[in-house]
């Protein structure tokens, strides 16, 4: 069973994390308040301390406090932040509670006037290059709450229609990772369904910060090609709360979150079934049995002594699907019964004054029980995590962060009755340093060493960025790095004589930014491809050779620029954004007999998102506008390979929101249309053998409708 499996991880996990944060004792004396900065703004993970006694905490997000303490008598209460002056009081430890609010004042340097932003987008509440939030997740007209479709409206992505993933700068879906809370997730997306893209796996609103990095990313991470998208859970909820989602054609949700002080508990139920959806709204698929799932996960946070932070994660995940599409013999049955669960434990705690420690866990499954027709295919992917981190402030102006992972993989796969496998072990390090030279100028410097064992291969990876302040709302970055990966799974579970795949990137940045209300940014990139692996995936094994004829012979580039323009300001209570995205990209990959475009790169993106509200109504009104040149696509009857082009694409979405109280309850109410006109978009075209015949790939459904309702009760805690 698959519970038999999973409980023993869970036990270790929880040991884990509770082993390491410590019972929970009553002090005498409590300290408390809220740390700000000179803009009235929080300041997050500042550290706060009693000088010469090893009691204290860091702040959250929201900038607050709270610990306590054993000590008696005269202390010295020390608060510090890199970029501001220590603030020190003298206090009296006599078992009184003690609140204070503190206003930091930044120092002579002005450290935090100028950030590095080649290649990233920030959307945190720590952050000031603030761009997208959790509920701008949420009210992105066309993205259904679901945080990859949201992303799909910024610049350098495209506007896949037929495969899962976040295709980012010439890239594949595969070489976009996603990181929670430090640690990689094996699967956030649910299993793939041929020529139908799925959703990702976790809700927004468990997030508190979303850092999407185009390229040049940090590191501390790796074995991405293209992109990470980091994202930050929430720590402790204020109140207790229980929330219903009611979705009429598509099923609900209930969850309930409990505070208990410096514990709080968090738990959801969920049930989806799109038969009553697909009743209403005609598909072109033929479902047997339409999609049906349900899954539930638990959230513990734990705040210790000395402001340490303990959090876990644990989502379960059950569905089932059947369908028949068109092929040119005729019809294929595809199903699948896909069981995932992943689970992350971390910790985040000071060790004396100077030192701030991370360590996670974590555990994902993934099994599918697929097949089409007679033939059978099911797969099951299992891979372990361990990380460590330790960063501190070597001085004034200069911090360093360092740490490792391993990673062990094994995953079984099968086709009919024949037998593969994927296991071994991927170890990393890595070393950064943030510098800050002055008012204007800052610099990151890193590398990254790697080695798997499935490939028996090692590398190390160079990082390198800058950011210098060329007035007071306007500065220049710049970003260069070498990413490596291991070649995909479809190819290691036949051949593993093979190299990582490697990518060097480029990338200047400009952006002028006023406070909240204005944000323009414009990045020059270039990206070189090495080592890409050449082969069909669907290939014979070569008797002579004794493999299937794999290579790292591939190679390509991807250059381009991305424009974004948000303004919250010119037009009254109303918030728009507008991206636009060039890209000239070839490879050398996969089955391609010559360097060509692969079929899943748009020359030209562009988004508009426009929301306007109406506070006398409580509603808000957004549409999308989502257009991109044609893709290519081959056609065996002429002489260029992918020489032939999709028609354009184009997408309007609008959505409505409505906030009200439901018997005293807060709620929200949710209309969405998806592809208002219904636009007959083709993202491709498949051949018959001999090239007579052709069949158009398009969205399983053209325009799509999302009604739901959202209720939350707050409950007193205790």
């Amino acid at each position: 069973m698959l519970w038999d499996q999973l409980l023993p991880c869970v036990m270790k996990l929880l040991i884990f994390i509770f082993s390491l944060i410590g019972p929970v004792g009553f002090a005498q004396t409590s300290i408390s308040g809220k740390v700000i900065d000179e803009k009235n703004q929080p300041v997050s993970f500042a550290n706060v301390y009693l000088d010469d006694i090893y009691d204290g905490a860091i702040t959250d997000e929201s900038g607050t406090f709270n610990f306590s303490t054993k000590a008696k008598g005269n202390a010295k209460l020390v608060i510090s932040y890199v970029g501001y002056n220590d603030f020190q009081k003298a206090i009296l430890l006599d078992g009184k509670p003690i609140e204070i609010s503190v206003n930091l004042q930044p120092n002579s340097n002005e450290l935090q006037a100028v950030e590095i932003t080649a290649g990233s987008f920030e959307a945190s509440s720590d952050k000031k290059s603030v761009v997208l939030k959790p509920l701008d997740v949420v009210q992105t007209p066309g993205a259904q709450a679901d945080i990859y479709g949201a992303l799909q409206s910024l610049p350098g992505t495209q506007q896949v229609g037929n495969e899962s993933g976040l295709f980012v700068r010439g890239g594949t879906a595969a070489e976009t990772k996603t990181i929670i809370d430090g640690m990689l997730v094996n699967k956030p997306f649910f299993s793939d369904v041929p020529d139908i893209p799925q959703r990702g796996r976790f809700s927004p609103f468990l997030f508190s910060g979303i850092a999407f990095s185009t390229g040049g990313y940090s590191a501390e991470y790796g074995q991405a090609l293209s992109s990470v998208l980091i994202l930050d859970s929430e720590d402790l909820p204020e109140t207790n709360s229980t929330n219903l989602g009611i979705m009429p054609l598509l099923g609900g949700s209930i969850s309930h979150n409990r505070n208990l002080g410096t514990l709080a508990i968090s738990g959801d139920f969920r049930y989806n079934n799109l038969q009553p959806f697909f009743a209403i709204n005609k598909q072109r698929v033929d479902w047997k049995k339409p999609p049906e799932s349900f899954g539930s996960s638990l959230v513990m946070q734990q705040k210790g002594k000395n402001g340490s932070m303990g959090k876990l994660f644990v989502n379960y995940d059950n569905s089932r699907l059947r369908l028949a599409y068109d092929k040119f013999t005729g019809k294929e049955e595809f199903y699948n019964h896909n069981q995932n669960f992943y689970a992350n434990a971390s910790m985040k705690f000071p060790v004396g004054k100077e030192w701030v420690l991370y360590s996670g866990l974590s555990f994902n499954f993934n099994e599918d029980k697929m097949g089409v027709n007679q033939d059978y295919f099911p797969s099951t992917e299992r891979m372990a995590m361990g990380k460590l981190t330790a960063e501190r402030e070597l001085f004034n102006g200069v911090d360093l962060i360092f740490g490792g992972e391993i990673q062990h993989q094994n995953d079984l796969y099968y086709f009919n009755e024949f037998r593969s496998t994927i296991e071994g072990n991927y170890m990393a390090g890595f070393a950064e340093s943030n510098i800050r030279l002055g008012k204007k100028l800052a610099l990151r410097a890193g590398a990254r060493a790697e080695k798997s064992s499935v490939i028996d291969e090692a590398n190390i990876a160079p990082r390198l960025s800058m950011a210098y302040k060329t007035g007071k709302k306007t500065q220049v970055s710049l970003a260069y790095g070498k990413f490596y990966q291991s070649p995909e799974p479809e190819f290691l579970r036949r051949q593993t004589n093979l190299n990582f795949e490697n990518a060097t990137h480029y990338i200047a940045n400009f952006q002028w930014m006023d406070e909240d209300t204005y944000t323009f940014r414009t990045e020059l990139y270039y990206k070189g491809y090495d080592h890409l692996v050449l082969g069909d995936p669907f290939g014979e094994f070569n008797l002579e050779t004794m493999d299937f004829g794999y290579n790292n012979g591939g190679s390509g580039y991807a250059r381009g620029i991305d424009v974004f323009w948000r303004d919250k300001k010119s037009i009254p209570n109303a918030d728009y954004w507008v991206t636009y995205s060039f890209i000239d990209s070839e490879r050398l990959f996969r089955e391609f007999p010559v360097s060509a475009t692969p079929n899943f790169i748009a020359s030209h993106t562009v988004n508009v998102v426009y929301r306007y509200s109406i506070p006398r109504i409580r509603t808000t009104i957004g549409t999308r506008y989502a257009f991109a040149t044609g893709r290519p696509y081959d056609n065996p009857n002429t002489e260029e390979f992918m020489g032939e082009k999709t028609p354009n694409y184009n997408n309007l979405s609008m959505d409505f929101t409505y906030l009200t109280t439901i018997a005293g309850h807060f709620a929200v109410c949710v209309f969405s249309v998806n592809n208002v006109l219904n636009t007959d978009n083709i993202f491709d075209y498949e051949y018959s053998p001999d090239g007579t015949m052709k069949l158009a790939t398009r969205p399983a459904g053209l325009r799509s409708i999302f009604l739901g309702l959202f209720i939350s009760m707050e409950h007193k805690k205790g």
